[in-house]
């Protein structure tokens, strides 16, 4: 994003986020691969708790 006046607000949204990590991805596909056979995971989205 080049214009400054819009970057000021979303910088501060993102100020108190905290980055999802390898590990919570891992987790998640783990999770997946870890159903039981008659359930299908056709989908996953995986965001943080708090997005902003």
């Amino acid at each position: 994003m080049r214009d400054a006046e819009t970057r000021k607000p979303l910088s501060r949204v993102r100020t108190g986020l905290t980055p999802l990590t390898a590990k919570d991805i891992a987790q998640a596909i783990a999770f997946a691969v870890a159903a039981p056979p008659n359930v299908d995971v056709a989908e996953m989205v995986v965001v943080p708790v708090r997005q902003g």
